[in-house]
């Protein structure tokens, strides 16, 4: 059983919505999947549809029985099925009280790694947490019980300076168990639209080396949505970006814990393939002089890849792209310059003094 614990204390990053969609992506891998909600907020347990008041049992009752407050405990009682090879535990507020009330407890540290590692036979493949935003109890109590940890990085100024305190837990971990768990690094929310973005993901590569994980998350506005719902991503839109990346997460996981991953550069997800509900759009314009140009638009998160490459045939350059029912914004970048379509006159106004063409498909 492989016990994976999501962990920052920066708010913000993707933390819950990591842990939420990457246990339902593993699940999709027909592997059978606990997701374990540690945070007060509940917001693991709000994500996926379920009112945390309701629940008598939650896993605050998990550090109630192995400190003494509980006499009996049936592991069938705190789990609450959501699909096939998904179940939660779910959390509530009254788990913010436990540090105060453990205070001067021996034990209280080693909790879950006696509740996961050795007291149950669970017949789990997969143990997902999702650890508050601070360093506390509750989160060394994961660290000590994990294989690995992810902790996910937002696109922003201060994610790569707050990993710094994360340093000083493993080697608390380390004095404490002797041995750390794995830790990987996962980049979320990425926008390839501001320079900013590239950059910052060059530092990333540069600062955490191997241990920072191939698979990007893009953002991914399909993603809140499925959560305002009370649904994970497979459940609300199988075929959004936000599906495509937790899957290729989930998979590059999986490939790891079997022993055969390799690390390559970062390359980002692949398109999914066209439906019957999408129709072609072709692309195209003269560019005379240009040496490359790509497409980039809302319909694939603004990336510049191959996939969006245009070609040249005889001066015009065309790509053609399957895309859904809907309008979309979007832009060519002609030898690294981000423009207009000059020959679309339906255009807006960009959040960065330029213009996006727009184009309808029906």
């Amino acid at each position: 059983m492989k016990i994976i614990s999501l962990i920052n204390q920066k708010g913000g990053c993707g933390k819950t919505t990591t842990a939420v969609n990457l246990a339902a992506a593993l699940s999709r891998l027909n592997k059978k999947v606990l997701l374990l909600d540690l945070d007060p907020q509940a917001h693991t347990t709000v994500y996926l549809g379920k009112d945390p008041d309701s629940y008598s049992l939650t896993s605050l009752s998990i550090f109630d029985y192995y400190l003494g407050k509980k006499t009996t405990f049936e592991l069938a009682d705190l789990v609450v099925p959501i699909e096939k090879n998904l179940d939660l535990i779910p959390s509530n507020i009254s788990l913010s009280a436990l540090e105060q009330e453990t205070t001067g407890s021996t034990n209280r540290m080693t909790v879950l790694d006696h509740f996961l590692a050795v007291d149950n036979k669970f017949s789990y493949d997969y143990v997902i947490i999702d650890c508050p935003p601070n360093l506390g109890v509750l989160t060394f109590n994961a660290l000590l019980a994990s294989n690995q940890i992810i902790i996910p990085i937002d696109i922003s100024t201060f994610a790569l300076r707050a990993l710094k305190n994360l340093d000083k837990m493993f080697f608390l971990v380390k004095k404490h168990k002797k041995r750390t768990p794995m830790a990987s690094y996962l980049l979320t929310m990425y926008d390839a639209r501001p320079r900013y973005a590239r950059i910052f993901i060059e530092d990333a590569k540069k600062q955490l080396g191997s241990g920072l994980l191939n698979t990007i998350i893009r953002l991914n506005v399909k993603l809140k949505e499925a959560c305002q719902l009370g649904q994970h991503i497979y459940q609300y839109d199988p075929l959004a970006y936000g599906s495509v990346d937790y899957l290729k997460l989930a998979r590059e996981l999986t490939k790891e814990n079997a022993g055969t991953a390799e690390k390559a550069t970062i390359t980002q997800p692949a398109v999914p393939e066209r439906t019957e509900e999408e129709a072609i759009q072709m692309f195209s314009y003269n560019f005379a002089d240009a040496k490359e140009v790509f497409v980039v638009g809302d319909f694939n998160n603004w990336e510049v890849n191959n996939r969006y490459q245009l070609t040249n045939k005889d001066g015009r350059w065309l790509v053609t792209v399957p895309l859904r029912k809907g309008e979309y914004k979007y832009k060519f970048v002609v030898d690294g310059k981000w423009m207009a379509d000059p020959s679309n006159p339906f255009a807006e106004d960009d959040s960065y003094g330029g213009k996006n063409s727009i184009v309808k498909i029906n």
